[in-house]
């Protein structure tokens, strides 16, 4: 109980440490973004196929896993469109664009790039969401028995948390409350430490819910790497995008290998 507890910790203090570049960079390229975006879903991607659904088959029936997968993405699929938050890092030009219709887009766009507290909230939202499935992939690799599975899944998430929380406030940068900011994203990561604790405990309870709880959060965030994060950054340099997912797979491959879980 105490390892997911600390990890849990550790694992949301990634988005507190991308959070803190509102302090120390005005404003970011798009091929910064779209990089570490892209790395973000290299790593979720690679965290479920090369571990939760491997641990995951190994007590349950390859159906059956694929079943629980498939129940994943559509129980966060439900959730993304029960609950109003942003997709991607589209300008928000609703309202403001309207009152001045005559303006060229450039201008537009400027102004919503510097005053952007909704988008910014939204962009919170979207992350405190998929922060959720983030947590229970965590907390059932520590349930499993096999401590080395949470601490290589948790550093993972930790590592994909970075540019998460970067995200956040990369929208807002050069804002006057910077510290607003970066408790704003902060806190998207906190959400994941009762996510783990809850989903350790119960898996820990309940026989049998190891395994499809493993299978389950794959298909969750299977269904943010694809559906949030991957399909803006695909607009511009395809080539440097899929780089980076490259990159995050293999960034999990080496927790995995420091950890002890390959060789």
């Amino acid at each position: 109980m105490s390892q997911a507890v600390i990890w849990s910790i550790v694992a949301a203090a990634g988005t507190a440490l991308g959070a803190a570049g509102v302090f120390a960079v005005k404003e970011p390229s798009s091929r910064l973004l779209n990089f570490s975006t892209a790395f973000s879903a290299g790593v979720m991607l690679g965290a479920s196929f090369l571990s939760l659904l491997p641990a995951a088959f190994q007590d349950l029936d390859p159906a059956l896993a694929g079943l629980l997968l498939v129940l994943g993405v559509v129980t966060v699929a439900l959730l993304d469109r029960r609950i109003p938050h942003f997709h991607g890092r589209q300008a928000d030009l609703s309202g403001w664009q309207h009152q001045h219709p005559d303006l060229p887009t450039e201008v537009v766009e400027e102004h919503t790039r510097w005053k952007l507290p909704r988008k910014t909230y939204l962009l919170a939202s979207a992350l405190t969401v998929h922060n959720i499935p983030e947590g229970m992939a965590v907390g059932a690799g520590f349930a499993a028995g096999e401590p080395a599975l949470g601490v290589a899944l948790a550093l993972a998430i930790g590592i994909h948390n970075i540019p998460e929380g970067f995200a956040v406030v990369a929208p807002a940068l050069g804002h006057r409350e910077r510290g607003k900011l970066f408790l704003l994203a902060t806190a998207t990561g906190l959400v994941e430490i009762p996510a783990i604790v809850l989903t350790y405990l119960l898996a820990s309870q309940v026989s049998g819910v190891i395994a499809p709880a493993l299978a389950f959060a794959a298909g969750a965030m299977i269904y943010v790497a694809f559906d949030e994060l991957l399909p803006d950054t695909y607009r511009e340099e395809p080539a440097r995008v899929t780089a980076a997912i490259t990159t995050g797979v293999v960034t999990f491959m080496v927790v995995l290998s420091l950890v002890g879980l390959v060789s």
